[in-house]
């Protein structure tokens, strides 16, 4: 779908005429959204901030998360792309955590329920036999032995030599194997989110088979498996990350949501920073973070809540 604006406190685009504070935002049935979506791609982007602080976007309905899309300083103008599940009416909930700021928001995609797989195609015809080859010859009989006299029966005679076997006929040419006939139509693609943090790339891709691959570019091998850490949801098909910067450690936050509405986290140390070196160490490196996957915490659940 083309990018939709549904949000702009700036213009009262969305509803809500000013700096945001929190606002319950509408999107199934809106900007080509169907009523049947279930989760949403949106393009959040802050500007004009009061106060250092940071911007969740959640299901409508759910008690709020202290969890980040985007994190920003006063006066600062930061985007992110984040999926996030529709909730109560098909509304998502924006909260500014401290002072005030302007929000735009730009959907650019929306999940639904995957349907069926397509029919199998059809089965090639079978290749007509080849021909049965030829028979070969018999061999030649022994001549018979000689009768004894009458009387006394003599000795038996010596058993004829046995003769030579007939050369085998050759073997008819197989026949040639059908065509394969045309394969049924696929499911629903993967999810792929990007984000880019000091000139350094991450990537993180569902796979078909619904498992989760993040790429490091610094680390040997570049792909890692998140869906072995414990917690990880079944049939997952959406992705999206965002980064936590703190003094000291460099955090990738990675949500995942299933087919089914479960969404799931995990955070990733992806750099421990070196006062000598003046730079942060990647995942593996001497004094830098445990090696993938151990540097990431279990899968923790967001939705449904898991009762404690």
């Amino acid at each position: 779908m083309s990018p939709e604006r549904v949000l702009d406190t700036r213009t009262s685009v969305g509803g809500h005429p000013g700096p945001l504070g929190a606002h319950l935002l509408t999107v199934a049935g809106v900007g080509g959204v169907p009523d049947d979506a279930t989760a949403v791609a949106i393009n959040v982007t802050v500007t004009g901030a009061t106060d250092d602080s940071y911007l969740t976007v959640q299901p409508a309905g759910q008690a709020q998360v202290l969890v980040s899309s985007l994190n920003f300083g006063p006066g600062q103008t930061v985007a992110n792309v984040v999926t996030v599940k529709l909730g109560t009416g098909g509304r998502i909930w924006l909260n500014n955590a401290v002072g005030t700021v302007d929000v735009v928001a730009d959907l650019s995609g929306y999940y639904v329920l995957a349907g069926p797989a397509g029919p199998a195609g059809a089965i090639g015809p079978q290749g007509v036999a080849g021909p049965p080859g030829a028979d070969g010859t018999d061999g030649t009989d022994d001549a018979p032995g000689t009768n004894g006299s009458d009387g006394v029966a003599g000795a038996d005679g010596p058993q004829g030599p046995t003769g030579p076997p007939g050369d085998a006929g050759s073997t008819g040419s197989v026949g040639a194997t059908g065509a394969t006939g045309p394969a049924g139509s696929g499911g629903s693609p993967a999810s792929v989110s990007v984000h880019y943090w000091n000139d350094i790339r991450f990537i993180a891709s569902v796979q078909p088979a619904g498992t989760t691959m993040l790429r490091d570019d610094r680390t040997t091998p570049a792909w890692h498996d998140l869906s072995s850490l414990s917690g990880y949801p079944a049939n997952v098909a959406a992705v999206s990350t965002t980064m936590v910067s703190a003094i000291d450690d460099a955090i990738l936050t990675v949500t995942v949501q299933s087919t089914t509405g479960a969404v799931a986290e995990t955070r990733c140390t992806v750099g421990v920073y070196n006062e000598l070196e003046e730079k942060y160490l990647a995942p593996g490196q001497a004094q830098g973070p445990p090696a993938y996957p151990a540097n990431c915490t279990p899968f923790t659940a967001l939705w449904p809540v898991v009762p404690v």
